[in-house]
């Protein structure tokens, strides 16, 4: 819906046409996923090289290798220094070189096994690893916003996973936001709680958890009771608005 206005700009009386309601926001998860190594890497500075015996030496350390993915599979471990990927020289020795490797491995297929040449405890030695499709970051993740209730969630996203509490295969719609004053407000909701389940309708997504919405959101029932997980304890969050 839209309504036009008439203002003064000087001794201009100009009009302009304003929309008026709820604007979703824009769905980012259409983003290109490339190849990817399930690891989290330090650069190999001359300093850090020259402590770990590899004076002269380029590439990345690893710090995470995350846990059920390939790069644990082939064998990769905390500590490793990738040296080269696939016979190339890892050319990182500063900071900002954070990105070579990672935009090496971007440059090939999603399911390609290549081979990396390390240095675990002062030995070299090849692990040959596949690389996985990049996982959606949390921007890239579109969210659902009820006005009602006044409160805003998405889906779980890969860096959501990687906290201790959650189980690799838990489903739910993740709470980014909650209005100070509304009803979700108002009856204790906060930021990261994970809703499980609305008046007892299981959830596992947000387009769940939207669709559940607009539902009572036609039924208006005088109380909506949210099951949300926070943190190791899961609890239950009774909703009682004023419907207009």
């Amino acid at each position: 819906m839209s309504a036009l206005i008439a203002f003064e700009r000087g001794r201009q009386r100009m009009l302009t046409v304003v929309k008026l309601g709820s604007r979703r926001a824009p769905d980012r998860s259409a983003a290109a996923i490339k190849a990817w190594l399930p690891a989290v890497s330090q650069v190999l500075t001359p300093d850090l090289a020259e402590a770990l015996g590899l004076k002269g030496q380029s590439g990345v350390r690893l710090t995470q290798v995350y846990p059920g993915s390939t790069a644990a599979a082939a064998g990769l471990q905390v500590g490793d220094v990738i040296v080269k990927l696939d016979g190339d020289p890892i050319a990182a020795s500063r900071p900002e070189d954070v990105e070579v490797l990672p935009a090496m491995v971007r440059q090939r297929d999603i399911g390609a096994r290549v081979k990396l040449d390390i240095v675990r405890d002062g030995k070299p030695r090849v692990v040959e690893v596949e690389l996985a499709p990049s996982p959606r970051s949390t921007r890239e993740l579109a969210e659902y916003r009820d006005t009602h209730f006044e409160f805003s969630a998405r889906d779980l996203a890969f860096e959501d996973r990687l906290e201790p509490a959650l189980e690799k295969e838990q489903r739910g719609a993740l709470i980014t936001q909650v209005e100070s004053g509304g009803w979700a407000a108002l009856a204790h909701m906060a930021v990261g709680d994970l809703v499980l389940s609305v008046d007892g309708q299981a959830i596992e997504t947000a387009a769940a958890l939207e669709a559940r919405m607009n539902a009572i959101a036609q039924a208006r029932p005088a109380h909506v009771v949210f099951l949300v997980r926070r943190g190791v304890h899961t609890l239950f969050l009774e909703l009682e608005p004023a419907w207009a």
